[in-house]
């Protein structure tokens, strides 16, 4: 395990979000399992660094998760900057179709009286997915390719991942989401995220940025059942593109994410 612990990391990972997803067809219980499946993420993870990087790798998955003074740009950023693709992506596709006067359908009901139980499924996914993706395989991969690099490849493994959940899951994706477009989005959202967390080390704001982004899905009509079709789910992915595009163009020569 020592000499190959990300070959470990994510034959663990997948193999027990795929074997859950393949019990759901059998059992009523596999599938309360399946829909939280991801709490055991973090103890993979934890488990694998613990092994293969003593208390070292433990340390380093978890200081970054209580590291919040760090610039209100990248607040702003963590904040700000899905949601704005959300809207945008809306406006964009009244603007092809020649009908910008027509209202985006924003539900500010979902802030007003959110639910705690989805907020809860939301939090703890999103802390999941930090510390499985970012906070170890990102950081692991950046000792054998460029940031860059890493930071697809972490996107490709994070999209994998998800992938039973859109086959099987009741609850966590949307089914009306091509495919395509699907593994897209974890691809070309990967570079933001890793950005953030090369340039602020702070885990908690990638967490801070996810929790927001999937709550906007119930506030803003993105997702194919909300927004009449696919269109605006692919706007919105497109513009993700672009924006880790222009990270990468902006750091050209450097590292992906400088600190701060």
């Amino acid at each position: 395990m020592q000499r190959h612990p990300i070959a470990w990391f994510l034959a663990l990972t997948m193999s027990l979000q795929y074997g859950l997803g393949i019990l759901t067809r059998f059992s009523p219980i596999a599938q309360e399992i399946f829909e939280w499946g991801f709490s055991a993420l973090p103890l993979v993870t934890l488990l694998v660094a613990g092994l293969t990087e003593g208390k070292p790798g433990v340390k380093g998955l978890l200081a970054p998760l209580v590291r919040w003074r760090v610039h209100p740009y990248y607040y702003l950023f963590a904040i700000f900057l899905l949601p704005g693709f959300f809207v945008l992506s809306n406006y964009v596709e009244r603007l092809f179709q020649g009908d910008l006067s027509r209202p985006v359908p924003f539900t500010f009901w979902a802030l007003i009286y959110p639910d705690a139980q989805l907020a809860a499924l939301i939090t703890c996914a999103s802390v999941a997915d930090e510390m499985a993706w970012f906070g170890y395989l990102f950081v692991r991969l950046q000792r054998r390719y460029s940031q860059v690099a890493a930071s697809l490849i972490t996107g490709v493994c994070w999209a994998l991942w998800y992938i039973p959940m859109l086959l099987f899951s009741t609850t966590v994706a949307d089914r009306t989401v091509p495919p395509v477009y699907f593994v897209l989005n974890f691809i070309l959202l990967a570079p933001l995220c890793a950005w953030l967390y090369q340039s602020s080390k702070s885990a908690l704001l990638v967490i801070a940025m996810n929790v927001i982004a999937n709550y906007a899905y119930f506030v803003i009509p993105v997702l194919p059942q909300d927004a009449g079709g696919p269109t605006v789910f692919a706007l919105k992915v497109l513009m993700m593109g672009l924006g880790s595009a222009f990270l990468i163009w902006l750091g050209r020569g450097k590292q992906l994410g400088a600190g701060g």
